[in-house]
């Protein structure tokens, strides 16, 4: 990434960790969501980034804030 700005990189950067940014994509129901993990069986979504058609952006299940509980599945 690059960044052109007059500012020093310390101001621009100042309070940057990778601890700011705990978001995963997961697709769900085939949906590839944004969200922020809760615990090893809970996610919240933060947003919705690719869906099947464009009312999926209106359904409240996708919406954010909403908690999916779901059981994790390794793909082989």
């Amino acid at each position: 990434m690059t960044y052109y700005t007059p500012m020093p990189l310390e101001v621009v950067f100042a309070g940057f960790t990778d601890e700011m940014a705990p978001y995963e994509e997961l697709t769900f129901q085939g949906r590839l969501l944004l969200v922020e993990r809760m615990d090893a069986m809970r996610v919240r979504v933060v947003r919705l980034v690719n869906c099947a058609s464009m009312e999926d952006y209106l359904d409240p299940k996708f919406s954010p804030g909403q908690v999916i509980h779901y059981t994790p599945v390794m793909m082989v």
